[in-house]
């Protein structure tokens, strides 16, 4: 009878390792990162409008920490404003700053506090018009 409950006590010791490997290995593999076009011409709240693309959004999520990158790969020259918006009410969560676009590229990297929402989309308008990217769900 011993020896039963030495199995017993070894095989839920091994099974409560494993669940949480496992969980702990799902969690590293968790969708955290998403890309989308950036669209020119599009204020539509991040509404796939189908314009061209001007460049792309990558958003990086950890926590309640989102950091986004804009890179522009065809646009033209001038000054741009990113606005990280929250896409389920197209209301801004944050400035993220601005960049020149030179020889049609350029780039802005920025950090926001997204607690409580998990919708998202950005406006890189330059002074004429908005060029929003698709939504994205974090």
């Amino acid at each position: 009878m011993a020896s039963n409950s030495g199995r017993r006590l070894y095989l839920t010791l091994g099974l409560a390792i494993l669940a949480l490997t496992v969980g702990g290995v799902a969690q590293a593999f968790s969708t955290n990162r998403a890309e989308a076009p950036i669209q020119k011409k599009n204020g539509s709240c991040g509404a796939d409008i189908g314009n061209k693309a001007i460049g792309e959004a990558t958003f990086n999520r950890s926590g309640n920490t989102l950091t986004v990158k804009v890179k522009m790969t065809r646009a033209p020259n001038t000054t741009y404003y990113v606005t990280l918006y929250n896409a389920d009410s197209c209301y801004p969560i944050k400035f993220l700053g601005k960049f020149k676009v030179s020889g049609g590229t350029g780039s802005k990297t920025g950090t926001a506090d997204v607690t409580g929402y998990s919708s998202f989309f950005v406006d890189v308008a330059d002074s004429v018009n908005n060029n929003d990217s698709t939504i994205v769900s974090l």
